[in-house]
């Protein structure tokens, strides 16, 4: 005869928890801090302030029902470098406009016989 054993009892297995959803403002915030920083400057930034708060808090208080507090994090990260990004370049733009008025004022250009740049004291 054989060895084979006989079949035992069949075991029910459980299926593997369900993994925990992702926050979706968590993902809106990291998109839109990737996106303040490239297409969407200034407008993507703070948005993706809004929504990385937002989520973070979310997930705190889903206690652990939901994940996604790294990715609202770096959305808040880029949110904050886009704002700073955003904050250099205006005041950059006004000092430039600032010393171009300056120089201006003191640059006449004449388009005529005489010469086409002159400074005055």
């Amino acid at each position: 005869m054989s060895d084979v054993p006989p079949p035992g009892p069949l075991q029910a297995r459980m299926p593997p928890a369900p993994a925990a959803p992702t926050n979706g403002m968590a993902v809106a915030a990291l998109v839109l801090g990737i996106a303040g920083l490239t297409v969407l400057p200034g407008l993507g930034s703070i948005l993706a302030l809004a929504f990385g708060y937002s989520g973070r808090s979310e997930i705190r208080a889903s206690g652990g029902a939901e994940t996604g507090e790294g990715m609202a994090v770096a959305g808040i990260v880029l949110g904050w470098v886009g704002v700073a990004v955003g904050a250099l370049l205006v005041v950059g733009l006004i000092l430039a406009l600032g010393l171009f008025g300056a120089v201006a004022h003191h640059v006449h250009i004449q388009i005529g016989p005489t010469p086409i740049i002159q400074l005055s004291p």
